[in-house]
Formats: C-alpha cells, sequence, structure tokens
C-alpha cells in the first residue's frame, strides 16, 4: 500500500468564489426555479433544505460560472469557515451563492500526477488513472458493530467510563465526546463490548439511520452502529467523507416494518459491492482528507 502524499489544493482541484452581491439581489428570488446555497445550508449530513432561495432560468444561465456538479465540496467563506458540504447527484445543477466557495477535484491533474495514462475500469465504467483500481470499504478501515449491556444492572454504568454513544443528542457535530451513558469495566466485560479508539468513525445504522460523528476518545456503541476503525495509510477524515457520500445509498437499501434499519448482509453487501475507492491514487485520497480536518481535537 501506498504512503499518502501531500499535496496543494491548487495542484488538484479547481476553487470558486459565488457570485459577488452586484450579480444577484434578494429581489431577484423566485418562486419557482432552481435552488442557491448559501451558508445556512451547508449541512453534516447533506444540505439542508429550508428556506432555499430560487433563481429564474435566465439567471441559472447567466450564473452559470457557480453551477454546481455531482462530486463538488462546498464550504463556507464567513462565519463558520469550517462548514462544508458534498454535492451528490440530487445537488447536481444548482448554484451557489457569494458566501460559499465550490472545490472540484482535477481529475486531470491526478491523472498526470500518475503518468497520464488512463484505462478503463470495468467496475465504475469509466477511464481512470492507472494506477487507481477499485476496492472495497473493509481495506480502509476495520468495521465493528457495537451491543449494550443490561440497563438492570447499576453496576455495568458509571459517571467516568467509557463512553456509549447516542449520536441522536449529537446534533450536527462532527465530533463526539460524551454520550448518554458511560459504561464500566463490569459492563465491558459483561455484554462483551468493543472499545474503539480516539478517531473512530460512528454511523448509526437504524432508528435512525445516517447520523455520524468521528470519536474524540475511545468508545463503546449499542448494537445500531457499524463503527469504522482507520487502516494504516487512510486518515479519518477520509474515511469519514466517503461514507457521508455513500449515505444516499446506505438508506435506499435499508428494510424493516417498524422502523428502517441496515441489517448486517445488506450493509456488507453496500460496502462490497456498491461502493469503490481508488486506493492506488496518493492525491485523490489526500484530496477528501485535505479538504476536511486534518485531525482529531485533543
Amino acid at each position: 500500500m501506498r504512503k499518502l502524499g501531500k499535496y496543494l489544493l491548487k495542484d488538484i482541484a479547481v476553487s470558486q468564489t459565488g457570485p459577488f452581491g452586484s450579480q444577484l439581489h434578494e429581489k431577484d428570488y423566485v418562486k419557482n426555479g432552481t435552488p442557491i446555497v448559501t451558508v445556512e445550508h451547508l449541512g453534516e449530513i447533506g444540505f439542508v433544505l429550508d428556506n432555499l432561495p430560487l433563481v429564474s432560468d435566465e439567471d441559472k444561465a447567466r450564473l452559470s460560472k457557480y453551477t454546481l456538479k455531482e462530486g463538488d465540496i462546498v464550504f463556507s467563506r464567513v462565519g463558520s469557515v469550517d462548514r462544508c458540504t458534498y454535492v451528490s447527484k440530487k445537488e447536481d445543477g444548482w448554484l451557489f451563492s457569494g458566501r460559499c466557495l465550490r472545490v472540484r477535484f482535477n481529475e486531470k491533474a491526478d491523472a498526470k500526477s500518475s503518468g497520464g495514462k488512463m484505462v478503463w475500469n470495468e467496475e465504475l465504467k469509466r477511464e481512470i488513472p492507472e494506477v487507481w483500481k477499485d476496492g472495497l470499504f473493509s481495506d480502509i478501515g476495520n468495521i465493528m458493530g457495537g451491543s449494550t449491556p443490561s440497563k438492570d444492572i447499576h453496576d455495568y454504568f458509571s459517571t467516568n467510563g467509557t463512553a456509549s454513544k447516542d449520536l441522536s443528542l449529537n446534533g450536527d457535530n462532527k465530533f463526539i465526546t460524551k454520550g448518554e451513558l458511560d459504561v464500566s469495566e463490569k459492563g465491558i466485560k459483561a455484554a462483551s463490548l468493543k472499545i474503539m479508539p480516539k478517531g473512530t468513525v460512528l454511523l448509526s445504522t437504524r432508528a435512525p439511520i445516517g447520523y455520524m460523528s468521528i470519536a474524540r476518545g475511545s468508545v463503546t456503541t449499542n448494537q445500531g452502529f457499524k463503527s469504522f476503525i482507520p487502516q494504516i495509510g487512510y486518515s479519518t477524515p477520509f474515511i469519514f467523507y466517503t461514507i457521508k457520500n455513500a449515505l444516499p445509498e446506505i438508506i435506499n437499501n435499508a428494510s424493516g416494518s417498524t422502523f428502517k434499519e441496515i441489517s448486517c448482509s445488506r450493509y456488507w453487501l453496500i460496502f462490497h459491492h456498491k461502493r469503490y475507492v481508488k486506493e492506488g491514487s496518493q492525491s485523490s485520497r489526500e484530496t477528501v482528507s485535505s479538504l476536511a480536518v486534518l485531525g482529531v481535537p485533543s
């Protein structure tokens, strides 16, 4: 496995700020048209759809330079500048405002860094740099389940033990420090809990599906989670955004009559047969990592 390299953002991606205020005014918004996203619409898992302004077809054509494409990442330029959201197929063709910055991966730059030779990949149905190949999610992280000790036994829980996470209480925060409960050593042994390290990416897989966070310290989870422990050579931010980008597919494959849930077999089917990572390309992996937080804060 190749080690990740360090690249300047300008060498692997193209950045574009949104239109100046003089190019688009609030009075230009219409009742039916193309959405334009601004800072308040940048969510952790996807764009927040509340109060999306719309522009006419004429303004969309005039502002075509500021069109979003699937695979782009939109950042805030003002206020909380760490906010960013990945553009999915659903938002392809939307616009972004002057308070935002669009970053678009430059595939030509990456092909050049790999020697310029492109080859056809049958799984991805597209040409990719020769040094890339498709792979499995299990290649980039150990995927772990969870469980819960009996809540009827008081000694299984503590006020200063290992945190058991509940992401529904974490809002849109990317990181989590404390969960609803702490599990004692007795509880860990009784339920054979797995303790995941700092930097583990947590994903809720039922009731509801799609909450995500990065652990700031050692964690355990209940059975409603899958946790991804990064493999050597893959950063926590890369895994976080790779999973985040796969969420629409994960949610679409959920099943259950009482509440939606990802079963083990279906979950593995998604990651082993539907999603791919560009394992051979240093710059493609580092592109995602460099656009996110490059570590877990203490």
